[in-house]
């Protein structure tokens, strides 16, 4: 069954929608026959993951199609470059180290993270869950 959407307030792309619902809410890979004020989470669509997730070997600058970046320094040393924080408050991106070489991810961007210019990552499995505040990176 079809939820209907109490409230919604819009989203431009590369932004969040947030909706308030009552009722069962249907995800599918299949779309449901069109309903006014129906919710569906099209979880087939690979164009536009709930979590935009890629393996990085080279340096890198993040944008907005990317969310979960995996690091795979087994080549050598990774630069990750984050956008500018000012136009993009509430944006995360959670970075991963995924190798066991001594060779360090660095992340870095026109603003500072955690007031420093840098975080390095440099054991395996280690992340950084990073969130623009609009004026600088934070680490939660």
């Amino acid at each position: 069954m079809m939820a209907t959407a109490k409230t919604h307030h819009g989203a431009s792309p590369g932004k969040s929608a947030r909706t308030r619902v009552r009722g069962p809410v249907q995800v599918s890979a299949i779309e449901p026959a069109k309903t006014l004020g129906a919710i569906w989470l099209d979880t087939d669509d690979e164009s536009t993951p709930l979590n935009a997730l890629v393996t990085v070997t080279t340096d890198t600058t993040l944008d907005a199609s990317h969310t979960v970046v995996l690091c795979d320094a087994t080549s050598g040393a990774i630069t990750i470059t984050l956008e500018a924080a000012a136009s993009h408050t509430g944006r995360r991106y959670f970075i991963k180290k995924i190798d066991p070489t001594p060779n360090p991810v660095t992340i870095n961007g026109p603003e500072t993270i955690d007031g420093q210019t840098t975080k390095v990552i440099s054991i395996q499995y280690n992340c950084a869950v990073i969130v623009s505040d609009g004026t600088e990176w934070w680490i939660i």
